[in-house]
Parts: structure tokens; C-alpha cells; sequence
């Protein structure tokens, strides 16, 4: 659960790019499901205990920000009132973390684990299934934890609110939670004294698994020795040999103190009645807290001093034996503007965009063009998601030899900049990116925003303001009219004159896993040698202890829970209408997307050779960044992102509803525009169809190093993923395509692409599979549009544009997979945890036992493998999913005990069989599978099923209906003819991704990427 990196969060990193660019004991079926429009507040209204500090329209998102303030203890409450049924909420609380012990991310994890009014281990998890909701957290930041959800039915919403807030403000904090989620001394056999004892913990798994990624090691070192004086230099996450030192009851009075109300902020969004949620928060938690004005002002986070001159430092890192030789990183990172002062803030994250962003940008001329490194690293960009905000420009592929080269050249391109300023068009292209990301609907606008906002909230920051864009929008393009050059000079304000600048570098350590295992053993002995027989009974104490709280049925009926008649039978149907277009299939449909034109084109692949179908990822990642006849790469970018909101081209593997091993083999084509760019997108992709380049060498190597790069740095942080990608494919042909084109053989194929001598003959490559899928012989187009939208005339004229004659569409072919048996494979990465996943093959989306199995794995998910792999074990992650073809996966995250996990995957029907099944237990399965099925769907999206996939409404509700048809005799049937030890040894696969295991048999196939 800990998203937020010191490199700023993912999820805030990527939304904030999206914006520039989420009663006593009160019955919730007592709560009317009203609407209460946004004038019924007023300012300096109170209501139900609350202040109304604020009202005001905001134009740019068609909704009205209420600010509130509860009159007794002071506690702030924000809320967003916008007619979307995808309602949020979540409560923050300003928590600095006093040191790296992870204190603040154990603290989330263990509010989680049961509070006053709902004692029932792990609540969390256990309404995963009780549920509707379209997304539950909970997240630390560098400086805040905030406990997020959001869903569209009213009594689940306020379930979970009740849920939230009473983990939050009454948690049990039981030390035995503490062990399980933070860490412990235990027998690796937990019932076997004789057995040695070792450090476990979930936390403690979990970050031990963060380390294994080097961007986060270095992000960490960036952030902790840039602020080096404030909270900002600890590891919030918690650093895995300080989470040792952590203590119980050091936990337990940080709770008490930054818990809160007056410490804490509330934040709402959606058309629900804000009323309700006044009263409820009063008068439950609110009213009966007495204010504490110091628990606010005690927690405020000091400025970091400015530095009088730049400071140097390296540190290092692990080898990574997929990367090339050059594995070095190194960063320049100023601080710059405090997060408070928004014109600076909004002028630095545009200067971001001009400096860093596509081959337009000096930077990337500069450093990746020139082959100094071989990608921009993770930290790279403005972050204004802390008080003091930064601005980093980092690389990744490095060769150490080259750290002063990089240092000067950084510093020439700011001195270039700074003499010569951006080109107009750049500047223009930031702006229209801006302006169409704010008519861009997302299925989860509110969580958008959320993130976005939550950094700023926690530091009291005046976010009504932040959300008025246009007027910040308006004054940036009065200043740089004004004074054309102004971004020159904050250039070199915050960057090329700024003395807070600290130069980071980290280069591999061969050694450096033995070193923290040796660190984590010396620890171990010392702590060991110096306990009595008494204390060392107790660690076994401790353990059964542990075990047998964990082993207890749940008393889940205190929690709240939704019943299967609260699902609708019936869903919204999209009505799309099917015409042809100059002969080529084209779907529309008319939603009401805020003036903005969404367009998707598949184009068939299933005629190219076998040698070339592994290349159609690569051609997808080149094809929009290339030359073509009337542009050169850098023109061609500009023109992409003036008139849309980029092109992307993905592989698109569709798995057939009703045909075992039948899929579609197609490319993928996406784009969106403002409807009055409309005629320049269908150019601009005219353009690339029609005139596209495929020919310059220099430009495809760096491009072909970039990917490399990336997606060898990305291997940690998915290691499930792959894991699961790789056991799929070795039971089900579709997934065996879908791992060519994704996967770990997909990575290690770009890796030795990248240091071939041959790239000549793969852009050859390249060039013919342009040849084949660049017209319009095998394509078919959708588009979802306004109703007085333009769209299909324009792109009736670019299909007359491009090449060729439609002839067919091949659709879903079946494809002969002669696989029988269990097949076992050890990928060794030198990673300290593991990824493990097993497979078994299935049936198809409409078969009859389709929506049993996808029950089946949400029951085994929440009442045993969750339990058994991440309770006990100390895995942070675990579960069973079925993929739309069919294949039901078994997975585990950051798992130190990759064997004992796989035979607990084993023990899965076993499991079913030993229980009892109740009506319950089936209903809350089901109910996990419909929040799959209700995720809302953006105006842009609807209908994408039917046109990717071939899945009509009436499929979807009839689906829907079998899901609520399934007995308990359906899951046992399914569980034993498919996941029974007679059914695995027909057609299983067992993968780990991780460290050297021991004990594995001779049946295993030991892939060692260190060799």
C-alpha cells in the first residue's frame, strides 16, 4: 500500500501530469440518496458542526469547491460537487515520519487490522468482498498518510466511510497485528522450536522488495540528501534494517498524537449529498473529541534552509545482470519554489515539459540523443508533491566515466536555453496538451484529483485557488507576452543560478545484496546472542500465538456488507451504430464526451511471418517517433501533440468469448482531439500511415537503448506480472503471444537487440512490417464523438487517404497449442524477495464455467491465500484471478518463501474441499467479481468491449446473470475439475522470479540471467 515514493508518488506523478498535461451509530440505509446542490451552501452557514469557510464554482471541471471547517475541533473538510456517480472520499492526516523506521507505513497497515466498532482482523481486505467500491487504499506519503476509496452506490459509500474513519480515529493497534504487519523475530517453522529463527514481517518483505529496484534506491538517496534537515531525509516507506529498530509502543503514541482530528482533513467528491457526510463524521467522531490546537501546529514540516553552494555525493547500487555495461545513474536536483507559490509552481511544471519532454526538448537532445545515458531516470521532472519543491534532471544507463561530460553538458544546455529561449510552437504544444487534458474525461476523475491535491491540502494550501487553472493559464501567457523572456530567466533562477543544487551519482555494487544480507544476519546473531532461554521461549510464544490468531474463523459479521439483490440485473446500454465507412467497418457511437473526439483503429497482424510478429512491439514504440516525408522526427512530435492528445500504437490480442485458443492478432491504433482539431488529427495520422520514414539508424538506436533501458528498470516493480505472463504462456496460446509481445522474452529480446551489431537489419525489419499493416486493407475503426460532432467525415477522407482496399477481417483464428503435463521454470534475478505465479488452463469468457471460476478464485483470494501467503508468510501481495482467455492464475508479491507459496497454491482445492461454504462466503465472492464488472467507463471508452472484443450487452448481462446463478455446487465442481492434482499434472506451469531457491527438483528449468 505504500504508493508514494520518495521520487513522488506514481499515481500523483502521473495525474498531476494528466491535469498540466483522481448520528450515533448511524444506519446507512437511513442516509437519503439526495443531491444537494451546491447553493445550498452558504459561506458562513454552519452545518451539522461544520464552518462553510468557501464556496466557489470552478468552471474548468463543471463543479463547486466547499470548504468547511468543524467548528469544535478544527479539523478541515473539503469537498468537490460535481454531477459524476463515481463518488470519493478520504480522510489525511499530516504524519513526518521521526525516523526510518517505517513508523508512518506500519501505522497504515495496522489501523487497518481492526478497530473499535468493526474488531475483525484486516477489515480492509475483508470488504474487498462486502463491496462495490471502485477503489480502496490506503497510502503513505513523504509527509502524509491519507486512506482513500471511492464507489458509486450510496449505502456501500457510507459503509465504508463508517469503516474508514473508525480504523482511523478508534484502531485496536494490537501488538500481535503490529508483528504480523510490521516485523518479528519467529522460527522459520513456526510450530518447530528446532527450526532458526528469522526476522518476518509484511512491511519488512515489502520494502526489502522496494530495494531490489534501483530507481527507488536512488530516488531515495535524491530526496533524503536534498532536504537533508527535515522530515524529508528519512525513508518514509521505512528503510528494512531501521523497521528492526522499530518499537511497538512508539507506534501506538505517534497515533495518538498525529491521529488526531485536529490533525486531520477530509476530502469528498461527487454528487452525494455533502450533508450526509457532515453528519455523519459529527456525529460519530467529531463532536465527542476535544480540540487540540498543537496537533496541527506541532506537526508542520520546516522549510529546508537554501544552501550557499551545490553539494556532490555517490552512492551505490545493485547490478542488474539484464542491463548493459553501463549501469550507472546520476541526477542534478535543485530545490526550488515552496508548494504554496502557484504561478511559480505552474511555470516550473511547464518548464519541466519544455526542457525534458520528446526529442523537442534541449535536455533530451542533449543527453539521450548524444547516447550519455541511455533514458532519463524515474526522478526526472518537477516535483511539487513536497513542501519544498524540486526540479531533477536524471539518467539512467550511464557509463561513470561520463559523470563529468554529463555535468557540463547540463550546464551548457542551460546556458543555450537561457540565451536563446523556447520556440513558440513548443510552447504552444504544452498549452494545448494542457487545455485538452482538462476536457479529457477519466473513469476516475475524482481519485485524479485527490491525488493531485492531497500533497498540497496536507501543507494548508489554498486548493480552490490551484483549481482555478484558466486564471493561472491566462496569467502565464499575459507574463511571457509581456516579457518574452521570462521562462528564460526563471531557467536561470531555479536551475543554472540556483546554489541549492545537489549532483547525485550511484554506480553497481556486485555486492551489494551480500552486504545487506550480511547487515540483516549480524543484526539477527546479535539480537539472538544476547536473549536469556526465557526470551527465546517467548519468540516461540509469540509465534504460536500469532499463528493461532490468524488461524481463527473471521467474525466478518459485524461488518457492513452489500447484498447481491443491491447489484442491478441490467446494465446501461451503449448504443452504437455499425456503418462502412469507404468499405472499412467503422462502430460509432454518440456519448457526451466535452467536446472531445476519441478514435481507435485495429488493423489486422495475423499475416505477417513468425520472425516478424515478435518485432510488432518494437514497431509500435518507434512508429510515432520517426521521420516521415513532409517532417522530420522533431516536427512530427510537435505536430502529434498540437493537435491530439497523443498516438499510440499497441499490440491487441483478442481473446475469443467462446473458442478455446482463438484470438485476433491486430495493432491497435489510439488517439483523441478537441473536436475543432479534429481534420488535423486525421492529417497527422495520414501522415504517419502514408508518409512515415522507417529508415534513420541513429534515431531507431536511440530509441531501441531508451526502451531497453526502461523496461529493464521496470522488471522489479511488476515482478508478478511477469511471473504470471510467463506461467500463462506455458498453458495457453494466446498468453504465449501476449508474453512474446510483453513479457520477460519481450524485454530480453529488446536487451539483445540493443547490443546487437545487426540494428540495421531490424529496422529492415521494422520497415516491412510498416509495409504490410500501414493501410487499410485489414482495418476496422471506431469512434465515440459529440453529437454534432465532424469526426466521421474527417475520417472518411483519411481512409481515402490511406493505401489499399479493404478486404477482410480475419478476427479470432484458433491456434494449435500442443502443450501437455506440468512444465516448472526459475527465472534468478538478483532480487532479495520473490515473484511466484502458477497457471492452469481454463475455458473462455461464455463457457459455463467461466463466471464459477471467477468466483471460485475471489473466495480463495480472501479466505485463503491472502491469509496464507501474506498473514503468515509475510508476502505482501497474493491471490487468483481468471484472464479473459480463460487461464487461472495463482500469484504472489514480494514473497520470501517461493516454494511454501506454491504449495499452497496446491493445497487450493484441498482448501475448498476442508470448508464449509456459506451463503455468505458466496455472495461476497460474487460481489468481487461484480466490482470488476461495475468499474465505471469513461464517455470515451463505452463500447470498446464490443468493438476489441466482440462482447455485446447482451453477452455482458447474460454474463452478469450467470455470475448470480452460481451455487456452492458450481464451485466445488469447478474447484476439483480444475484445480485438482489430476488436473494440474494434465496442464499446469509453475514460475518464480527471484533469487537462487534451494530445493528445487530436477523437473525444474533454471534460467539464470546473472550467467
Amino acid at each position: 500500500m505504500w504508493k508514494f515514493l520518495r521520487q513522488v508518488s506514481v499515481e500523483t506523478q502521473k495525474h498531476q501530469k494528466a491535469l498540466n498535461q483522481k448520528l450515533k451509530h448511524l444506519s446507512t440505509a437511513a442516509l437519503s440518496e439526495r443531491k444537494l446542490p451546491s447553493h445550498s451552501f452558504e459561506e458562513g452557514a454552519e452545518v451539522e458542526g461544520f464552518l462553510v469557510k468557501n464556496v466557489t464554482p470552478i468552471p474548468e471541471f463543471q463543479m463547486t469547491a466547499i470548504k468547511l471547517q468543524h467548528i469544535k475541533t478544527l479539523a478541515e473538510y473539503f469537498h468537490l460537487n460535481r454531477d459524476d456517480s463515481n463518488n470519493v472520499f478520504a480522510v489525511a492526516f499530516r504524519t513526518p515520519p521521526p525516523d526510518s523506521t517505517g513508523m508512518t507505513h506500519i501505522l497504515e497497515h495496522l489501523s487497518l487490522c481492526g478497530s473499535d466498532k468493526y474488531p475483525v482482523r484486516d477489515p480492509f481486505m475483508k470488504m474487498l468482498t462486502r463491496s462495490m467500491a471502485t477503489f480502496m487504499n490506503a497510502m503513505t506519503g513523504p509527509d502524509y498518510t491519507f486512506y482513500p476509496f471511492s464507489s458509486q452506490n450510496h449505502s456501500d459509500y457510507f459503509n465504508l466511510m463508517s469503516i474508514y474513519l473508525d480504523a482511523v480515529f478508534k484502531p485496536q493497534l494490537k501488538q500481535l497485528d503490529f508483528m504480523q504487519e510490521g516485523w518479528r523475530l519467529e522460527h522459520e517453522d513456526v510450530n518447530d522450536k528446532t527450526t532458526p529463527i528469522i526476522f518476518k514481517g509484511v512491511v519488512f518483505n515489502e520494502m526489502k522488495g522496494c530495494i531490489s529496484d534501483n530507481s527507488y534506491i536512488f530516488g531515495e538517496a535524491l530526496m533524503n540528501n536534498i532536504l537533508p534537515t527535515n522530515c524529508y531525509k528519512y525513508v518514509s516507506g521505512g528503510d528494512p534494517i531501521e523497521i528492526l529498530n522499530l518499537k511497538y509502543d512508539n507506534l501506538v503514541n505517534y497515533h495518538k498524537k498525529h491521529y488526531h482530528p485536529t490533525n486531520s482533513k477530509f476530502f469528498s467528491y461527487g454528487n452525494f449529498n455533502l450533508e450526509d457526510h457532515l453528519s455523519f463524521i459529527n456525529s460519530n467522531y467529531l463532536s465527542k473529541t476535544k480540540p487540540y490546537e498543537h496537533q496541527r501546529s506541532s506537526t508542520i514540516v520546516v522549510p529546508e534552509k537554501t544552501w550557499d553552494k551545490q553539494c556532490q555525493l555517490h552512492v551505490d547500487g545493485r547490478h542488474d545482470p539484464l542491463a548493459s555495461e553501463n549501469q550507472s545513474h546520476i541526477a542534478i536536483s535543485h530545490k526550488c519554489a515552496n508548494m504554496q507559490n502557484f504561478e511559480e509552481v505552474f511555470v516550473l511544471n511547464i518548464l519541466g515539459e519544455l526542457l525534458l519532454k520528446g526529442p523537442n526538448a534541449p535536455f533530451y537532445k542533449n543527453l539521450i540523443e548524444t547516447g550519455l545515458g541511455l533514458s532519463f531516470s524515474p526522478v526526472t521532472g518537477y516535483e511539487s508533491s513536497i513542501q519544498d519543491t524540486l526540479f531533477t534532471i536524471g539518467l539512467q544507463g550511464v557509463n561513470s566515466k561520463k559523470f563529468d561530460e554529463i555535468i557540463a553538458t547540463v550546464n551548457k544546455t542551460l546556458d543555450e536555453v537561457i540565451a536563446d529561449g523556447f520556440e513558440d510552437k513548443q510552447v504552444e504544444s504544452v498549452l494545448h496538451s494542457l487545455e485538452l487534458s482538462l476536457k479529457h474525461q477519466s473513469s476516475n476523475f475524482g481519485l485524479n484529483l485527490l491525488f493531485w491535491l492531497v500533497p498540497f491540502m496536507n501543507h494548508d494550501c489554498d486548493v480552490i485557488s490551484l483549481l482555478h487553472i484558466n486564471d493561472r493559464l491566462n496569467w502565464f501567457k499575459k507574463h511571457i507576452k509581456e516579457n518574452p523572456k521570462y521562462l528564460q530567466q526563471k531557467v536561470d533562477e531555479y536551475l543554472r543560478s540556483n546554489p541549492h543544487r545537489l549532483v547525485i551519482t550511484m554506480s553497481p555494487e556486485k555486492t551489494f545484496d551480500e552486504k545487506l544480507e550480511q547487515i540483516e544476519k549480524n543484526i539477527l546473531k546479535e539480537r539472538i546472542s544476547k536473549m536469556n532461554e526465557q526470551e527465546l521461549d517467548k519468540v516461540y510464544g509469540n509465534g504460536i500465538e500469532l499463528r493461532k490468531e490468524q488461524e481463527k474463523p473471521p467474525n466478518a459479521d459485524v461488518l457492513p456488507t452489500l447484498k447481491i439483490s443491491d447489484v442491478d440485473d441490467k446494465i446501461k446500454r451503449v448504443v452504437t451504430t455499425d456503418k462502412n465507412i469507404i468499405q472499412v467497418p467503422t462502430q460509432l457511437s454518440v456519448q457526451p464526451t466535452n467536446g472531445v473526439t476519441y478514435f481507435r483503429a485495429v488493423v489486422d497482424t495475423s499475416e505477417l511471418s513468425p520472425e516478424l510478429k515478435p518485432l510488432v512491439p518494437l514497431f509500435n514504440y518507434v512508429i510515432n517517433q520517426m521521420r516521415t516525408t513532409n517532417y522530420d522526427f522533431r516536427e512530427m512530435d510537435q505536430l502529434i501533440h498540437m493537435s491530439t492528445g497523443g498516438i499510440s500504437f499497441n499490440s491487441h490480442l483478442g481473446e475469443s468469448c467462446t473458442t478455446p485458443n482463438a484470438y485476433e492478432e491486430a495493432l491497435l491504433v489510439s488517439t483523441h482531439s478537441l473536436e475543432q482539431n479534429n481534420e488535423k488529427m486525421f492529417e497527422v495520422l495520414s501522415e504517419l500511415f502514408n508518409n512515415v520514414q522507417l529508415t534513420d539508424i541513429n534515431r531507431f538506436t536511440t530509441l531501441v537503448n531508451t526502451l531497453s533501458s526502461e523496461l529493464i528498470n521496470g522488471i522489479s516493480g511488476s515482478g508478478h506480472r511477469y511471473a504470471m505472463s510467463i506461467a500463462s504462456s506455458l498453458v495457453d496460446p494466446v498468453s504465449k503471444q501476449k508474453e512474446i509481445y510483453g513479457g520477460l522474452s519481450f524485454v530480453s529480446k529488446i536487451k539483445n537487440i540493443a547490443q546487437s551489431s545487426e540494428l540495421e537489419d531490424i529496422l529492415r525489419d521494422i520497415q516491412t512490417i510498416g509495409q504490410h499493416v500501414l493501410n487499410k486493407n485489414r482495418m476496422r475503426c471506431a469512434l465515440n464523438i459529440s453529437a454534432e460532432s465532424t469526426a466521421p467525415d474527417h475520417l472518411e477522407s483519411f481512409l481515402k487517404s490511406v493505401s489499399g482496399e479493404f478486404k477482410s477481417q480475419p478476427g479470432q483464428t484458433t491456434h494449435i497449442f500442443n502443450v501437455s503435463g506440468i512444465q516448472k521454470v526459475s527465472h534468478v534475478l538478483p532480487f532479495p524477495v520473490n515473484f511466484t505465479a502458477k497457471s492452469v488452463r481454463g475455458v473462455p469468457f461464455l463457457h459455463k464455467d467461466y463466471v464459477a471460476l471467477k468466483v471460485l478464485t475471489k473466495f480463495l483470494t480472501t479466505k485463503y491465500l491472502l491469509r496464507e501467503v501474506r498473514e503468515k508468510n509475510g508476502a505482501y501481495g497474493a491471490g487468483a484471478v481468471v484472464s479473459p482467455s480463460g487461464v487461472i492464475q495463482f500469484y504472489s508479491y514480494r514473497d520470501p518463501y517461493a516454494l511454501e507459496t506454491l504449495a499452497t497454491f496446491d493445497q487450493s482445492s484441498q482448501f475448498l474441499s476442508d470448508t464449509k461454504l456459506s451463503s455468505q462466503d458466496l455472495d461476497e465472492a460474487k460481489l468481487g467479481v461484480f466490482q470488476e464488472v461495475d468499474a465505471p467507463t469513461p464517455p470515451g471508452s463505452k463500447g470498446m468491449g464490443k468493438f476489441l472484443y466482440g462482447k455485446t450487452d447482451d453477452m455482458v448481462e447474460q454474463y452478469r446473470l450467470n455470475v448470480k446463478q452460481v451455487t456452492e455446487e458450481d464451485i466445488r465442481r469447478v474447484a476439483d475439475t480444475y484445480l485438482s492434482a489430476d488436473a494440474s499434472e494434465q496442464l499446469s506451469s509453475y514460475v518464480v522470479i527471484g533469487p537462487k531457491t534451494s530445493n528445487l527438483g530436477d523437473d525444474w528449468t533454471i534460467v539464470d540471467h546473472d550467467q
